[in-house]
């Protein structure tokens, strides 16, 4: 999966620096939620959040672009948070709820294939990367961070849904799904974790 994910880079970066090619770019922002379904276990550790993030993308054929896709998810306070700390830190941080501040955050970058029929109001994507996450444990009182690691994950997202172009002006929406699957090497999750994102999103042709 990582010479996946270095072959695409290489590809990406042969891509955006031809000057030759007359298919152009486009930029993309959205915003949406995020929901974490499987295992059982890891749907209690993560909980539900909420993702903001863009992609930038460049047209290798009429229907086929490729691009890079980066999201930032904020998972809510009320999830049990704690995936990647050691079973003793969990409990310290249990037993001061009310003294400290915990912060979970995924960062996912991904490279992106998009598939934009123009006859048609669908798209379909699908894309892999990696997925850094990161927990930062700060004292209410004093501001001092007691806690602050930050792991990564392999994983990938397939999606797809409905768009909505403009006559004459370059700016299109977009609404749909994606599933996304993590790996995980954390030995209590045997299985890799899988989420569903719903978002919505504007995009700029450029």
């Amino acid at each position: 999966m990582k010479k996946i994910v270095i072959v695409l880079i290489l590809v990406l970066g042969v891509i955006f620096t031809a000057n030759a090619s007359p298919l152009g770019m486009e930029i993309e922002v959205r915003g949406g939620g995020y929901l974490t379904v499987a295992p059982e276990s890891a749907k209690n550790m993560f909980g539900n959040g909420y993702l903001i993030g863009g992609s930038l993308r460049k047209s290798v054929f009429p229907m086929v672009k490729l691009g890079l896709s980066v999201d930032r998810i904020a998972f809510s306070k009320d999830a049990l948070q704690y995936v990647d700390m050691s079973t003793e830190m969990q409990e310290t941080i249990n037993a001061a709820s009310d003294e400290v501040d915990v912060e979970y955050t995924m960062l996912p970058i991904c490279g992106e294939l998009f598939l934009d029929p123009p006859l048609l109001p669908l798209y379909a994507h699908a894309g892999v990367g990696m997925y850094r996450s990161s927990i930062k444990v700060t004292l209410k009182d004093t501001g001092e961070v007691a806690y602050d690691e930050a792991e990564t994950k392999l994983g990938g997202f397939i999606g797809a849904g409905t768009k909505l172009g403009i006559p004459m002006i370059p700016i299109s929406f977009r609404a749909g799904a994606k599933y996304h699957i993590l790996k995980l090497e954390d030995k209590a999750l045997d299985e890799s974790m899988k989420a569903i994102s719903l978002e919505a999103g504007v995009r700029i042709e450029l």
